[in-house]
Parts: C-alpha cells; structure tokens; sequence
C-alpha cells in the first residue's frame, strides 16, 4: 500500500466517525442527548486518531517535502490544509468544553455542541473531498516516485511506532461510539 492509499483509507475511517456524529446531531435535534461516554470516546477519537495520526503525517511529512518542492509551489496549498486542520482542532476543543464542565448538559451547552459538531462534520468532509480529489492527484504528480517512497517510509516507521495498531485501534473505537449511540 502506498502512501496516499494509507492516508485514502484513515479518511474513509473518519468518514465513518463523521456519520456517527451526524446521527447524534439528528438525535440532539430530537432532544435525544447521547451519553456523556460518547462525547468523551469522540473528542478521543477526533485528537488521537484524526489529528495526532493521521494529520500529523500529513503536516509533518508530506507537507513538509512538499514545502521543499518547486522553490515553494505548494505554499498556499499546505498552508490551506493545515489552517483546515487549525480549524477542526478548535470545533473539537469547543465540543470538548461544551460537555465537560458538568455531567448535565444544558440546552445551551446542547447548542454550542451541535453548532460544533456541524462545523466540523461539514468542514472535514469538504477537506477530505478537497484532499482526495485534488490535492492527492497533484501530490502523485508533482512528486517523484523516490519522494514517494520516502514518504510511504516514514508512514510507516509512524505505523510501526505504534505498534501497527492505530489504524485497528480507530475501527475498534468507532464500533465502541457506535454501541453507545444504539444504547442510547
């Protein structure tokens, strides 16, 4: 597997965790309030696994070779995406404050989680298009194959430092947030 197909399918595992909230954001509209256990398993699964695995491959070494290429070509493209990435960081740190100052969520708090949530469900699969359709494309062009394979490398050297159990580990939680919505 090569190093955009590692990245294609974390995306269809977010993908997949983008559904489950969208579920709770129907049930938050119905005044269904999932449990707190789902918030928490959420908020865990946007920072470790989204952000602290996934983007952080990403930012940190494909965008950085790609800084490196063409006398900085790719600038406003990987600045793009890594404000993108800013972005669904602060949605996920409000929801996190939204239902973490008490174990009652109030109507307001609903609000603010909801607001949230939407943001970035909306924002995440726009930028998982953007990266899949586009921005991938041009990387597989504008890179050589050697730049590829570095790449491809240090995924999984990152793979490997986890004990090769990240991307399991994230199937593992989505079924786990997915139990807890049919509980609920």
């Amino acid at each position: 597997m090569k190093a955009i197909e590692i990245l294609i399918n974390e995306h269809r595992l977010i993908l997949k965790f983008l559904d489950l909230l969208d579920t709770v954001r129907d049930g938050l509209i119905r005044g269904e309030v999932p449990p707190k256990e789902f918030f928490e398993r959420s908020v865990n699964f946007a920072r470790e696994f989204a952000d602290k695995f996934h983007h952080f491959k990403e930012e940190y070494i494909m965008f950085s070779l790609l800084a490196k290429k063409r006398n900085g070509l790719f600038k406003n493209e990987v600045n793009r995406l890594r404000n993108q990435h800013e972005s669904s960081r602060a949605y996920i740190d409000n929801v996190f404050n939204s239902f973490n100052r008490s174990d009652k969520i109030s109507n307001k708090r609903i609000k603010s989680i909801d607001k949230n949530l939407w943001n970035y469900i909306i924002d995440l699969r726009d930028h998982i298009d953007y990266e899949d359709n586009i921005f991938f494309p041009l990387v597989e062009r504008e890179l050589s194959d050697e730049d590829l394979d570095l790449i491809h490398a240090e995924f999984i050297k990152i793979n490997g430092s986890n004990g090769g159990r990240a991307f399991e580990k994230g199937r593992e939680h989505l079924k786990i947030l997915a139990s807890l919505l049919k509980g609920n």
